[in-house]
């Protein structure tokens, strides 16, 4: 009785304030809390979810800068308690509660968290990094359980910046494995220096190693501080700037050699890629935790524990939106499943991680998994030149054969971008983007004005514009502003 009297004192307190309350919650508190909300979202649960909001405020020590983000935030939770409850029901073999992200509008959480960008175009050979011979997966592997293979579970925050936490966990994993003695590397150097990618606006794993192959290296977390997790900037790149070689403490970890850890799949449907999760298996037993791009718009948000198995997960190529890390699996479990090491704190999921089910590309997981080799590097800053195309290596002959993957591209839309430090033609991704976008210019303008002198032609952007007129003839008046326009132009999703 004296607990539930506390926290109803502290909760009215902080809705009195508007403020995180001051008064230290006990493991108790917290525990009981942990109850309530996960009561909430049971699927027999009646509660108003309204109802419970302070509480999911006082447990995520969640403040709002004004009454309108508050309001939003409160739609956003309601929604949340629904959405799992509903999930919940349904089982999908995970289970799903209220976290720090239960707030926030799914589009809004894809559009900061969800940010994996696949290349433009797949064209140059790549090779596997190892040959593969399993044909079913077996026994299981947990490298956390090795010291120093896996750092600690970090938080991207607001930069959309997974897929070069994704790249550069590899990469640490692998420098230990290699001999190495732990160490944290910079994520900052990639979201900064990486012009094969987009910093905070998203990327590509397979981008970042090409980048850390061509720079040389990547620097210790300690040397370049990651900044943009606070900031949810893109950051000017300092090295030859503030970050120089004689302000390093360590040399560079240097990138060895980078492919797929079994044969990827970039088609729509990739459900057969379920049939080569044996390799990828094999991979991680004898070569250690792989990058790999999963699809997290369903369930990622809202999961808490256990294997997530679900359809509603999908796998194909064009659905991957996540970067993470692959840290082991265990084949051998009455629910055989993967474990996925995620940036977003470790106090989402179990402790930062998820596990997925083994057997069906779960959330795409096989579509793309990359190993690297790493080793100590020089004593001296990553070469830094942004006008340098970013190229793989070379593949050599492999026995178990080549697959296609271009990396010369930093581009992901053909549409005019705006470039930091670029000239207006320099924001361009290729020279016959400028005549692309030209001619879509004077189409559109074209469309307008011949809607406005009353004569048609047939071009299909003009269609919906010819068909307003006409309309607009019949009843006697002249179509509306809004009904002129051209329809958008449809671009990538991040």
């Amino acid at each position: 009785m004296h607990t539930y009297l506390t926290l109803v004192a502290v909760i009215f307190f902080s809705a009195l304030c508007k403020a995180r309350p001051t008064v230290a919650l006990t493991l108790e508190d917290m525990a009981n809390i942990d109850a309530t909300l996960a009561a909430l979202v049971s699927p027999d649960s009646a509660t108003e979810p309204a109802s419970q909001f302070e509480v999911y405020a006082l447990r995520f020590e969640k403040t709002y800068e004004s009454k309108e983000a508050q309001n939003s935030a409160l739609s956003a939770f309601v929604a949340a308690c629904f959405r799992i409850r509903k999930a919940n029901a349904e089982g999908h073999g995970a289970a799903f509660g209220l976290n720090v992200f239960s707030d926030i509008q799914p589009l809004d959480f894809n559009s900061q968290y969800l940010t994996y960008k696949p290349p433009r175009t797949v064209k140059t050979g790549e090779k596997l990094l190892r040959q593969q011979t399993a044909v079913a997966p077996a026994g299981a592997v947990d490298w956390r359980e090795h010291t120093g293979v896996v750092s600690k579970v970090k938080n991207q925050n607001q930069c959309g910046s997974c897929w070069a936490f994704s790249a550069v966990e590899t990469l640490e994993s692998a420098f230990v494995m290699g001999g190495g003695a732990p160490r944290e590397l910079s994520v900052e150097q990639l979201v900064a220096c990486d012009n094969g990618d987009a910093g905070c606006d998203g990327g590509d794993s397979p981008n970042a190693y090409a980048y850390i192959k061509a720079a040389g290296g990547v620097l210790a977390s300690t040397d370049y501080p990651n900044r943009s997790p606070q900031t949810g900037q893109t950051p000017q790149c300092k090295i030859g700037h503030s970050i120089t070689v004689n302000g390093m403490s360590q040399s560079l970890v240097q990138l060895d050699d980078f492919a797929y850890a079994c044969e990827p799949c970039m088609t729509v449907d990739c459900a057969s890629q379920r049939n080569r999760e044996a390799a990828l298996a094999s991979a991680v037993l004898s070569g250690g935790p792989a990058s790999i791009c999963v699809s997290a718009d369903w369930g990622w948000q809202d999961y808490n524990g256990g294997v997530l198995k679900s359809a509603s997960c999908k796998s194909g190529y064009q659905d991957l939106d996540h970067c993470v890390q692959l840290v082991g699996f265990d084949a051998d479990a009455d629910e055989p499943y993967w474990i996925v090491r995620n940036s977003w704190t470790a106090g989402w999921g179990e402790e930062g991680y998820i596990r997925l089910g083994m057997g069906i590309n779960m959330c795409g997981l096989a579509n793309e998994a990359m190993q690297v080799r790493a080793s100590e590097g020089k004593m001296s800053l990553p070469i830094i030149d942004p006008n340098a195309p970013v190229s793989p290596p070379s593949p050599s002959p492999s026995p178990s054969g080549e697959y296609e993957y271009e990396y010369t591209s930093p581009c992901h839309t053909w549409l005019w971008e705006p470039k930091h430090g670029e000239s207006f033609l320099g924001s361009f991704c290729h020279k016959w983007d400028i005549a692309v976008n030209a001619i879509l210019l004077l189409a559109t303008v074209g469309c307008i004005l011949s809607c406005t002198v009353r004569m048609c032609y047939c071009i299909p952007a003009c269609v919906r514009c010819c068909s307003s007129k006409k309309d607009a003839e019949h009843d006697g008046a002249l179509p509306a502003y809004d009904e002129l326009a051209p329809a958008p132009v449809p671009v990538r999703m991040q």
